[in-house]
């Protein structure tokens, strides 16, 4: 069941629970609008990637980091571009994903080993909470997530989430 499919049914699953519970039906009608809301988005989303034999593309090479165009011709290489989300329309939101990713590349060896051993040192990361679907930052001392990105102060994690959280949402599928 792909994610569109998942947000249908629980979409479904929210009417559903409108009916028999009408005590409820404010919270469920705004779950549903957000739900409806992240199926178009979605939907959205796809609709803009949908390309055709001959159409021209932007992407991001993560080779070079650069960014480079092409032409699609459906060939296993087009495919993995477009299976990695590293496809765009225009040069822009191709420069635009580029920088997202430097930075990102740039987080991930903010700490040396020495400093990864010291407690002392505090460490925020963010997480996604499933339930309210909103970003939170979490203080680590003693633990290491595998590919999370840790940042030296608070507010810098905040600062990433609201530059990037478009392509933050995307790598995590919410």
């Amino acid at each position: 069941m792909d994610k569109k499919e998942k947000i249908k049914t629980e979409i479904e699953a929210v009417e559903e629970s409108m009916k028999y519970f009408k005590s409820r039906v404010k919270d469920n009608e705004e779950l549903k609008s957000k739900l409806e809301a992240e199926l178009a988005e979605l939907e959205q989303e796809n609709q803009e990637l949908e390309l055709e034999y001959g159409d021209d593309y932007w992407f991001v090479n993560i080779d070079t980091m650069h960014i480079d165009n092409d032409i699609w011709h459906d060939t296993l290489e087009d495919d993995i571009r477009l299976k990695r989300k590293l496809i765009f329309k225009t040069s822009d939101e191709a420069e635009e994903y580029l920088e997202y990713l430097k930075a990102k590349e740039k987080a991930m060896n903010e700490f040396s080993k020495e400093e990864w051993g010291d407690t002392g040192i505090f460490k925020y990361r963010f997480c996604i909470n499933c339930s309210t679907r909103k970003f939170e930052i979490i203080l680590e001392t003693l633990s290491r997530e595998f590919n999370a990105l840790y940042f030296r102060q608070r507010h810098e994690v905040q600062e990433f989430i609201n530059k990037y959280e478009k392509y933050l949402r995307r790598e995590l599928g919410v």
